[in-house]
Protein backbone atom coordinates (compact mmCIF):
# COMPACT_ATOMS: atom_id res chain seq x y z
CA UNK A 1 0.00 0.00 0.00
CA UNK A 2 2.79 2.36 0.93
CA UNK A 3 4.65 1.59 -2.29
CA UNK A 4 1.55 2.35 -4.38
CA UNK A 5 1.05 5.62 -2.53
CA UNK A 6 4.72 6.55 -2.98
CA UNK A 7 4.42 5.70 -6.66
CA UNK A 8 1.44 8.03 -7.03
CA UNK A 9 3.41 10.82 -5.37
CA UNK A 10 6.38 10.17 -7.64
CA UNK A 11 4.19 10.19 -10.73
CA UNK A 12 2.86 13.61 -9.73
CA UNK A 13 6.37 15.06 -9.79
CA UNK A 14 7.40 16.62 -13.12
CA UNK A 15 9.48 14.28 -15.28
CA UNK A 16 12.55 16.52 -15.01
CA UNK A 17 12.49 16.21 -11.22
CA UNK A 18 11.91 12.46 -11.45
CA UNK A 19 14.97 12.09 -13.62
CA UNK A 20 17.01 14.27 -11.29
CA UNK A 21 16.09 12.15 -8.26
CA UNK A 22 16.59 8.77 -9.91
CA UNK A 23 19.90 9.77 -11.49
CA UNK A 24 21.37 10.31 -8.01
CA UNK A 25 20.43 6.88 -6.66
CA UNK A 26 22.87 4.00 -6.42
CA UNK A 27 22.28 0.86 -8.45
CA UNK A 28 21.29 -1.08 -5.33
CA UNK A 29 18.68 1.56 -4.44
CA UNK A 30 17.34 1.64 -7.98
CA UNK A 31 17.11 -2.14 -7.98
CA UNK A 32 15.11 -2.12 -4.74
CA UNK A 33 12.83 0.62 -6.05
CA UNK A 34 12.22 -1.24 -9.32
CA UNK A 35 10.86 -4.25 -7.38
CA UNK A 36 8.05 -2.24 -5.79
CA UNK A 37 5.72 -2.50 -8.76
CA UNK A 38 5.63 -2.69 -12.52
CA UNK A 39 5.24 1.07 -12.66
CA UNK A 40 8.32 1.58 -10.51
CA UNK A 41 10.27 -0.78 -12.73
CA UNK A 42 9.32 1.14 -15.86
CA UNK A 43 10.40 4.41 -14.26
CA UNK A 44 13.68 2.98 -12.94
CA UNK A 45 14.78 0.95 -15.94
CA UNK A 46 16.43 3.80 -17.94
CA UNK A 47 18.63 4.53 -14.91
CA UNK A 48 19.10 0.97 -13.68
CA UNK A 49 20.79 -0.15 -16.88
CA UNK A 50 22.32 3.10 -18.11
CA UNK A 51 25.85 1.87 -17.26
CA UNK A 52 27.07 -1.70 -17.65
CA UNK A 53 30.43 -3.40 -17.33
CA UNK A 54 30.94 -5.88 -20.14
CA UNK A 55 30.75 -9.61 -19.44
CA UNK A 56 29.40 -12.55 -21.37
CA UNK A 57 26.67 -13.30 -18.83
CA UNK A 58 25.46 -9.71 -19.02
CA UNK A 59 25.50 -9.76 -22.80
CA UNK A 60 23.47 -12.97 -22.89
CA UNK A 61 20.82 -11.33 -20.72
CA UNK A 62 20.49 -8.47 -23.22
CA UNK A 63 20.27 -10.66 -26.33
CA UNK A 64 17.01 -11.36 -28.16
CA UNK A 65 15.01 -13.60 -25.88
CA UNK A 66 17.08 -12.66 -22.84
CA UNK A 67 15.34 -11.33 -19.77
CA UNK A 68 16.87 -7.86 -20.27
CA UNK A 69 16.40 -7.60 -24.04
CA UNK A 70 13.80 -4.87 -23.51
CA UNK A 71 16.35 -2.71 -21.65
CA UNK A 72 19.29 -2.61 -24.04
CA UNK A 73 18.14 0.63 -25.69
CA UNK A 74 18.60 2.34 -22.30
CA UNK A 75 22.30 1.43 -22.03
CA UNK A 76 24.32 4.62 -22.47
CA UNK A 77 27.69 3.62 -21.03
CA UNK A 78 29.69 0.43 -21.58
CA UNK A 79 33.05 -0.38 -20.04
CA UNK A 80 35.49 -3.15 -20.85
CA UNK A 81 37.43 -3.56 -17.61
CA UNK A 82 36.42 -6.81 -15.98
CA UNK A 83 38.50 -9.11 -18.18
CA UNK A 84 41.61 -7.23 -17.05
CA UNK A 85 41.45 -8.77 -13.57
CA UNK A 86 40.91 -12.30 -14.87
CA UNK A 87 44.13 -12.59 -16.86
CA UNK A 88 46.96 -14.69 -15.42
CA UNK A 89 50.70 -14.21 -16.02
CA UNK A 90 52.32 -15.88 -18.99
CA UNK A 91 55.54 -17.86 -18.93
CA UNK A 92 58.47 -15.72 -20.10
CA UNK A 93 59.78 -18.19 -22.68
CA UNK A 94 57.22 -18.82 -25.45
CA UNK A 95 59.23 -21.85 -26.58
CA UNK A 96 58.78 -23.50 -23.20
CA UNK A 97 56.51 -26.51 -22.90
CA UNK A 98 54.76 -24.62 -20.11
CA UNK A 99 53.83 -21.67 -22.31
CA UNK A 100 50.21 -20.88 -21.53
CA UNK A 101 48.77 -20.41 -24.99
CA UNK A 102 45.26 -21.04 -23.65
CA UNK A 103 45.43 -17.93 -21.48
CA UNK A 104 46.57 -15.87 -24.45
CA UNK A 105 43.71 -17.33 -26.47
CA UNK A 106 41.15 -16.38 -23.82
CA UNK A 107 42.50 -12.84 -23.52
CA UNK A 108 42.22 -12.11 -27.24
CA UNK A 109 38.91 -13.96 -27.54
CA UNK A 110 37.38 -11.71 -24.90
CA UNK A 111 38.43 -8.64 -26.85
CA UNK A 112 37.11 -10.08 -30.10
CA UNK A 113 33.85 -11.05 -28.42
CA UNK A 114 33.48 -7.56 -27.00
CA UNK A 115 34.17 -5.88 -30.34
CA UNK A 116 31.78 -8.18 -32.18
CA UNK A 117 28.83 -7.86 -29.80
CA UNK A 118 28.89 -4.32 -28.44
CA UNK A 119 26.66 -3.30 -31.34
CA UNK A 120 23.84 -4.92 -29.37
CA UNK A 121 23.54 -1.55 -27.58
CA UNK A 122 22.51 1.02 -30.21
CA UNK A 123 22.46 4.14 -28.02
CA UNK A 124 25.90 4.11 -26.40
CA UNK A 125 27.19 7.61 -25.66
CA UNK A 126 30.10 6.73 -23.40
CA UNK A 127 32.70 4.00 -23.81
CA UNK A 128 35.58 2.98 -21.53
CA UNK A 129 38.25 0.53 -22.64
CA UNK A 130 40.93 -0.35 -20.13
CA UNK A 131 43.14 -3.39 -20.27
CA UNK A 132 46.49 -4.97 -19.70
CA UNK A 133 47.28 -8.51 -20.75
CA UNK A 134 49.14 -9.28 -17.54
CA UNK A 135 48.70 -8.68 -13.88
CA UNK A 136 50.87 -5.90 -12.41
CA UNK A 137 53.40 -8.32 -10.94
CA UNK A 138 53.14 -11.10 -13.51
CA UNK A 139 55.64 -12.40 -16.02
CA UNK A 140 55.90 -11.00 -19.53
CA UNK A 141 56.42 -12.73 -22.81
CA UNK A 142 59.59 -11.30 -24.33
CA UNK A 143 61.34 -12.25 -27.54
CA UNK A 144 64.15 -11.40 -29.90
CA UNK A 145 64.14 -10.58 -33.58
CA UNK A 146 60.86 -9.40 -35.09
CA UNK A 147 58.53 -8.69 -32.18
CA UNK A 148 55.11 -7.10 -31.88
CA UNK A 149 53.41 -5.14 -29.14
CA UNK A 150 50.32 -7.21 -28.48
CA UNK A 151 48.31 -4.65 -26.45
CA UNK A 152 48.74 -2.14 -29.28
CA UNK A 153 47.56 -4.66 -31.82
CA UNK A 154 44.56 -5.83 -29.80
CA UNK A 155 43.38 -2.31 -29.06
CA UNK A 156 43.76 -1.27 -32.68
CA UNK A 157 41.73 -4.31 -33.69
CA UNK A 158 38.97 -3.39 -31.24
CA UNK A 159 38.77 0.17 -32.55
CA UNK A 160 38.74 -0.92 -36.17
CA UNK A 161 35.91 -3.35 -35.51
CA UNK A 162 33.65 -1.07 -33.48
CA UNK A 163 34.24 1.92 -35.78
CA UNK A 164 31.82 0.25 -38.20
CA UNK A 165 28.90 0.55 -35.77
CA UNK A 166 26.51 3.50 -35.87
CA UNK A 167 26.95 4.47 -32.19
CA UNK A 168 30.68 5.04 -32.77
CA UNK A 169 29.91 8.18 -34.75
CA UNK A 170 27.79 9.67 -31.95
CA UNK A 171 29.98 8.90 -28.93
CA UNK A 172 30.30 11.81 -26.51
CA UNK A 173 32.81 10.35 -24.06
CA UNK A 174 35.68 7.95 -24.68
CA UNK A 175 38.22 6.60 -22.18
CA UNK A 176 41.38 4.62 -22.88
CA UNK A 177 43.45 3.19 -20.03
CA UNK A 178 46.28 0.76 -20.64
CA UNK A 179 47.27 -0.13 -17.10
CA UNK A 180 50.83 -0.87 -16.11
CA UNK A 181 53.07 -2.41 -18.76
CA UNK A 182 56.59 -2.47 -17.29
CA UNK A 183 58.51 -4.08 -18.85
CA UNK A 184 56.62 -3.45 -22.08
CA UNK A 185 54.76 -6.49 -23.28
CA UNK A 186 56.20 -7.78 -26.56
CA UNK A 187 55.95 -11.22 -28.08
CA UNK A 188 57.54 -12.81 -31.16
CA UNK A 189 55.24 -12.71 -34.16
CA UNK A 190 55.30 -16.48 -34.61
CA UNK A 191 53.52 -16.90 -31.26
CA UNK A 192 50.35 -15.72 -33.01
CA UNK A 193 50.39 -18.97 -34.96
CA UNK A 194 49.30 -20.65 -31.71
CA UNK A 195 46.01 -18.77 -31.81
CA UNK A 196 42.75 -19.97 -33.32
CA UNK A 197 41.98 -18.95 -36.92
CA UNK A 198 39.30 -16.55 -35.67
CA UNK A 199 41.72 -14.72 -33.39
CA UNK A 200 44.44 -14.69 -36.04
CA UNK A 201 42.02 -13.03 -38.43
CA UNK A 202 41.04 -10.55 -35.72
CA UNK A 203 44.68 -9.46 -35.29
CA UNK A 204 46.47 -9.96 -38.60
CA UNK A 205 44.47 -7.31 -40.40
CA UNK A 206 46.49 -4.80 -38.41
CA UNK A 207 50.03 -6.13 -38.76
CA UNK A 208 51.17 -3.00 -40.54
CA UNK A 209 53.28 0.05 -39.65
CA UNK A 210 51.72 2.96 -37.84
CA UNK A 211 49.65 5.22 -40.07
CA UNK A 212 48.36 8.41 -38.52
CA UNK A 213 45.62 8.90 -41.12
CA UNK A 214 44.27 5.40 -40.51
CA UNK A 215 44.40 5.93 -36.76
CA UNK A 216 42.37 9.12 -37.06
CA UNK A 217 39.85 7.29 -39.22
CA UNK A 218 39.08 4.73 -36.50
CA UNK A 219 39.35 6.97 -33.43
CA UNK A 220 36.02 8.53 -32.34
CA UNK A 221 35.24 11.95 -33.74
CA UNK A 222 33.12 14.75 -32.28
CA UNK A 223 33.78 13.74 -28.67
CA UNK A 224 32.92 16.12 -25.85
CA UNK A 225 35.10 14.37 -23.28
CA UNK A 226 38.20 12.24 -23.79
CA UNK A 227 40.37 10.49 -21.22
CA UNK A 228 43.57 8.91 -22.51
CA UNK A 229 45.78 7.31 -19.89
CA UNK A 230 49.06 5.55 -20.56
CA UNK A 231 50.67 4.14 -17.43
CA UNK A 232 54.18 3.32 -18.75
CA UNK A 233 55.78 6.66 -17.84
CA UNK A 234 59.22 5.21 -17.16
CA UNK A 235 59.74 3.40 -20.43
CA UNK A 236 62.50 4.81 -22.63
CA UNK A 237 60.64 5.71 -25.79
CA UNK A 238 63.75 5.84 -27.96
CA UNK A 239 64.11 2.05 -27.87
CA UNK A 240 61.92 -0.63 -29.34
CA UNK A 241 58.81 -0.39 -31.54
CA UNK A 242 56.34 0.78 -28.88
CA UNK A 243 56.17 4.36 -30.15
CA UNK A 244 56.51 3.35 -33.79
CA UNK A 245 53.80 0.73 -33.98
CA UNK A 246 50.63 2.42 -32.88
CA UNK A 247 50.27 5.85 -31.28
CA UNK A 248 47.16 4.91 -29.34
CA UNK A 249 49.04 2.96 -26.69
CA UNK A 250 52.39 4.63 -27.13
CA UNK A 251 51.90 7.22 -24.45
CA UNK A 252 53.25 9.97 -26.72
CA UNK A 253 51.84 13.47 -26.12
CA UNK A 254 52.09 14.43 -29.78
CA UNK A 255 50.25 11.26 -30.78
CA UNK A 256 47.61 11.97 -28.15
CA UNK A 257 46.93 15.29 -29.84
CA UNK A 258 46.70 13.51 -33.18
CA UNK A 259 44.10 11.15 -31.75
CA UNK A 260 41.88 13.97 -30.55
CA UNK A 261 42.15 16.21 -33.61
CA UNK A 262 38.92 14.74 -34.96
CA UNK A 263 37.15 16.26 -31.95
CA UNK A 264 39.01 19.57 -31.89
CA UNK A 265 35.83 21.65 -32.30
CA UNK A 266 33.67 19.65 -29.87
CA UNK A 267 35.96 18.65 -26.97
CA UNK A 268 35.13 20.31 -23.66
CA UNK A 269 37.01 18.11 -21.18
CA UNK A 270 40.37 16.46 -21.88
CA UNK A 271 42.22 14.22 -19.44
CA UNK A 272 45.66 13.05 -20.57
CA UNK A 273 48.17 10.89 -18.77
CA UNK A 274 51.19 10.25 -20.96
CA UNK A 275 54.79 11.21 -21.65
CA UNK A 276 56.73 13.04 -24.31
CA UNK A 277 59.59 11.14 -26.01
CA UNK A 278 62.99 12.56 -25.28
CA UNK A 279 64.02 12.55 -28.92
CA UNK A 280 61.15 14.99 -29.69
CA UNK A 281 61.68 17.48 -26.87
CA UNK A 282 63.54 20.06 -28.88
CA UNK A 283 61.26 20.10 -31.90
CA UNK A 284 58.18 20.35 -29.72
CA UNK A 285 59.51 23.57 -28.19
CA UNK A 286 59.85 25.37 -31.50
CA UNK A 287 57.37 28.17 -32.32
CA UNK A 288 54.17 27.17 -34.09
CA UNK A 289 55.22 28.85 -37.34
CA UNK A 290 58.29 26.63 -37.65
CA UNK A 291 57.34 23.73 -39.99
CA UNK A 292 59.25 21.13 -37.95
CA UNK A 293 57.26 21.93 -34.81
CA UNK A 294 54.61 19.24 -34.17
CA UNK A 295 52.25 21.88 -32.80
CA UNK A 296 52.23 23.62 -36.18
CA UNK A 297 50.09 20.71 -37.39
CA UNK A 298 47.47 21.05 -34.66
CA UNK A 299 44.36 23.16 -34.63
CA UNK A 300 43.36 25.13 -31.55
CA UNK A 301 41.10 23.43 -28.99
CA UNK A 302 38.95 26.51 -28.49
CA UNK A 303 36.15 24.79 -26.53
CA UNK A 304 38.23 22.86 -23.99
CA UNK A 305 37.54 24.41 -20.60
CA UNK A 306 38.71 21.57 -18.35
CA UNK A 307 42.20 20.13 -18.83
CA UNK A 308 43.80 17.44 -16.67
CA UNK A 309 47.46 16.58 -17.36
CA UNK A 310 49.78 13.92 -15.97
CA UNK A 311 53.01 14.20 -17.93
CA UNK A 312 55.94 11.91 -17.26
CA UNK A 313 58.48 14.02 -19.12
CA UNK A 314 58.36 17.28 -21.05
CA UNK A 315 60.34 20.16 -22.47
CA UNK A 316 60.44 23.50 -20.58
CA UNK A 317 58.41 25.14 -23.34
CA UNK A 318 55.69 22.53 -23.35
CA UNK A 319 53.32 24.32 -20.97
CA UNK A 320 53.65 27.53 -22.96
CA UNK A 321 52.62 25.59 -26.05
CA UNK A 322 49.78 23.93 -24.16
CA UNK A 323 48.53 27.35 -23.07
CA UNK A 324 48.49 28.33 -26.74
CA UNK A 325 46.73 25.18 -27.96
CA UNK A 326 44.14 25.35 -25.14
CA UNK A 327 43.49 29.12 -24.86
CA UNK A 328 40.17 28.93 -22.99
CA UNK A 329 40.96 26.52 -20.16
CA UNK A 330 39.04 27.45 -17.03
CA UNK A 331 39.88 24.47 -14.82
CA UNK A 332 43.46 23.14 -14.98
CA UNK A 333 44.92 20.15 -13.14
CA UNK A 334 48.56 19.12 -13.36
CA UNK A 335 48.70 15.89 -11.40
CA UNK A 336 52.46 15.60 -10.95
CA UNK A 337 55.68 17.51 -11.46
CA UNK A 338 57.12 16.26 -14.73
CA UNK A 339 60.73 15.40 -15.32
CA UNK A 340 61.59 18.40 -17.45
CA UNK A 341 64.61 18.16 -19.70
CA UNK A 342 66.27 21.27 -21.11
CA UNK A 343 68.66 20.89 -24.01
CA UNK A 344 71.64 23.16 -23.41
CA UNK A 345 74.03 24.63 -25.98
CA UNK A 346 76.71 22.40 -24.53
CA UNK A 347 74.81 19.42 -25.90
CA UNK A 348 73.72 18.14 -22.50
CA UNK A 349 70.38 17.86 -20.77
CA UNK A 350 69.47 19.56 -17.51
CA UNK A 351 66.33 19.17 -15.45
CA UNK A 352 64.01 21.98 -14.51
CA UNK A 353 60.77 21.76 -12.53
CA UNK A 354 59.51 25.32 -12.72
CA UNK A 355 57.87 25.41 -16.14
CA UNK A 356 54.40 24.61 -14.84
CA UNK A 357 54.34 27.79 -12.80
CA UNK A 358 55.93 30.20 -15.27
CA UNK A 359 53.32 29.26 -17.90
CA UNK A 360 50.31 29.77 -15.62
CA UNK A 361 49.92 33.54 -16.34
CA UNK A 362 49.55 32.73 -20.05
CA UNK A 363 46.25 30.93 -19.40
CA UNK A 364 44.21 34.11 -19.25
CA UNK A 365 40.80 32.51 -18.63
CA UNK A 366 41.94 30.34 -15.73
CA UNK A 367 39.64 30.24 -12.70
CA UNK A 368 40.80 27.14 -10.87
CA UNK A 369 44.16 25.34 -10.84
CA UNK A 370 45.42 22.25 -9.04
CA UNK A 371 49.20 22.07 -9.20
CA UNK A 372 52.04 20.08 -7.68
CA UNK A 373 53.81 21.77 -4.78
CA UNK A 374 56.85 23.55 -6.30
CA UNK A 375 60.12 21.76 -5.58
CA UNK A 376 63.54 23.26 -6.32
CA UNK A 377 62.25 26.52 -7.77
CA UNK A 378 63.30 30.10 -7.20
CA UNK A 379 61.10 33.09 -6.46
CA UNK A 380 61.61 34.22 -10.05
CA UNK A 381 60.15 30.91 -11.25
CA UNK A 382 56.99 31.63 -9.25
CA UNK A 383 56.64 35.07 -10.82
CA UNK A 384 58.39 37.16 -8.18
CA UNK A 385 60.08 40.34 -9.33
CA UNK A 386 63.24 39.72 -7.27
CA UNK A 387 65.05 36.65 -8.59
CA UNK A 388 67.19 34.34 -6.51
CA UNK A 389 70.16 32.40 -7.76
CA UNK A 390 69.53 29.50 -5.39
CA UNK A 391 66.60 27.19 -5.92
CA UNK A 392 64.77 26.07 -2.79
CA UNK A 393 61.69 24.22 -1.68
CA UNK A 394 58.81 26.66 -2.02
CA UNK A 395 57.07 27.69 1.19
CA UNK A 396 53.50 28.74 1.85
CA UNK A 397 54.40 32.45 1.84
CA UNK A 398 56.03 32.15 -1.58
CA UNK A 399 53.03 30.28 -2.94
CA UNK A 400 50.64 32.89 -1.58
CA UNK A 401 52.63 35.72 -3.14
CA UNK A 402 52.89 33.91 -6.47
CA UNK A 403 49.09 33.61 -6.68
CA UNK A 404 48.82 37.36 -6.14
CA UNK A 405 51.42 37.98 -8.85
CA UNK A 406 49.52 35.81 -11.32
CA UNK A 407 46.38 37.85 -10.72
CA UNK A 408 48.29 41.08 -11.26
CA UNK A 409 49.69 39.64 -14.49
CA UNK A 410 46.22 39.20 -15.93
CA UNK A 411 44.48 36.21 -14.32
CA UNK A 412 41.68 38.42 -13.03
CA UNK A 413 39.19 35.52 -12.93
CA UNK A 414 41.44 33.28 -10.82
CA UNK A 415 39.44 32.10 -7.81
CA UNK A 416 41.31 29.13 -6.36
CA UNK A 417 44.75 27.55 -6.58
CA UNK A 418 45.47 24.22 -4.89
CA UNK A 419 49.05 23.05 -4.32
CA UNK A 420 49.53 19.39 -3.40
CA UNK A 421 52.63 17.75 -1.97
CA UNK A 422 53.13 14.05 -1.25
CA UNK A 423 55.52 12.99 1.48
CA UNK A 424 56.22 9.81 3.41
CA UNK A 425 55.67 9.99 7.16
CA UNK A 426 58.10 7.53 8.74
CA UNK A 427 56.29 7.66 12.06
CA UNK A 428 52.93 6.78 10.54
CA UNK A 429 54.52 4.61 7.83
CA UNK A 430 52.10 6.16 5.39
CA UNK A 431 52.12 8.59 2.51
CA UNK A 432 50.63 11.93 3.46
CA UNK A 433 49.09 14.38 1.02
CA UNK A 434 49.54 17.96 2.16
CA UNK A 435 47.23 20.37 0.37
CA UNK A 436 47.41 24.13 0.64
CA UNK A 437 44.49 26.03 -0.87
CA UNK A 438 44.51 29.69 -1.80
CA UNK A 439 41.23 31.42 -2.53
CA UNK A 440 41.19 34.89 -4.01
CA UNK A 441 38.69 37.54 -4.99
CA UNK A 442 38.85 39.41 -8.26
CA UNK A 443 40.68 42.36 -6.76
CA UNK A 444 44.26 42.65 -8.00
CA UNK A 445 45.41 42.82 -4.35
CA UNK A 446 43.25 40.07 -2.83
CA UNK A 447 43.10 38.81 0.71
CA UNK A 448 44.36 35.27 0.30
CA UNK A 449 43.17 32.55 2.65
CA UNK A 450 45.19 29.47 3.49
CA UNK A 451 43.83 26.08 4.44
CA UNK A 452 45.90 23.00 5.26
CA UNK A 453 44.59 19.49 4.74
CA UNK A 454 46.08 16.02 5.01
CA UNK A 455 44.82 12.73 3.63
CA UNK A 456 46.45 9.44 4.56
CA UNK A 457 47.20 6.49 2.32
CA UNK A 458 48.15 3.07 3.57
CA UNK A 459 50.90 2.30 1.09
CA UNK A 460 52.53 3.29 -2.16
CA UNK A 461 50.12 1.20 -4.21
CA UNK A 462 47.23 3.20 -2.79
CA UNK A 463 49.00 6.42 -3.76
CA UNK A 464 49.51 5.56 -7.42
CA UNK A 465 46.21 3.72 -7.89
CA UNK A 466 43.98 6.38 -6.32
CA UNK A 467 42.83 7.66 -9.71
CA UNK A 468 44.06 4.73 -11.78
CA UNK A 469 42.55 1.79 -13.52
CA UNK A 470 42.24 -0.42 -10.44
CA UNK A 471 40.02 2.03 -8.57
CA UNK A 472 37.99 2.69 -11.72
CA UNK A 473 37.51 -1.03 -12.28
CA UNK A 474 36.39 -1.55 -8.69
CA UNK A 475 33.94 1.32 -9.03
CA UNK A 476 32.49 -0.16 -12.20
CA UNK A 477 32.24 -3.60 -10.60
CA UNK A 478 30.30 -2.11 -7.69
CA UNK A 479 27.94 -0.36 -10.08
CA UNK A 480 27.37 -3.41 -12.25
CA UNK A 481 23.95 -5.04 -12.31
CA UNK A 482 23.94 -7.34 -9.28
CA UNK A 483 20.80 -9.39 -9.74
CA UNK A 484 21.84 -11.38 -12.82
CA UNK A 485 21.76 -15.04 -11.82
CA UNK A 486 23.26 -16.72 -14.88
CA UNK A 487 26.88 -17.89 -14.70
CA UNK A 488 29.58 -16.16 -16.72
CA UNK A 489 30.96 -18.63 -19.24
CA UNK A 490 34.71 -18.04 -19.61
CA UNK A 491 34.86 -19.76 -22.99
CA UNK A 492 34.51 -17.42 -25.93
Amino acid sequence: MESNQSLRYLLLIPRELQDGILSQLRVSDLSSFSLCSKGCYEIAIPFLFRSVSFSKRLLNAFRDGGRLSHAREHVKHVSLYNFYSQMVPFVVDPDSEDFDSETLEIAISRCRYFASNISLFPNIKSLDIGFSLTRPHGSFVLGTGHVINLPNMVFRSILTKISNYSFFRTLKQFTVETGSMKPVYYIPEYVLDLLSPENQAFLRLHLKPRQIAHTLAIFPWNLEEAKIHFEDHEYNSTKGPLFNWCPILGGDLEDTFYLTQGSVTTLKHLNISCRYPRNKYYNFALPRDVPSSPLSKFRIYANVTKLHLTLGECHPRIFEEIARVFPNVVDLTVAQIPLVATYLLSGTWSRDKSVVYTAIPKMKNLRSAQLPWPILVSEADLGMSVPRNRSTHAGAIQLRDSVGVWIVQGLVDLEEVVFTKWSYDRGLEKFVRNTIIFTAGKDVRPQVGVEMKSNMFVNLEGLWNENGMESRKRQLDEEDVRDLQCEDDLSY
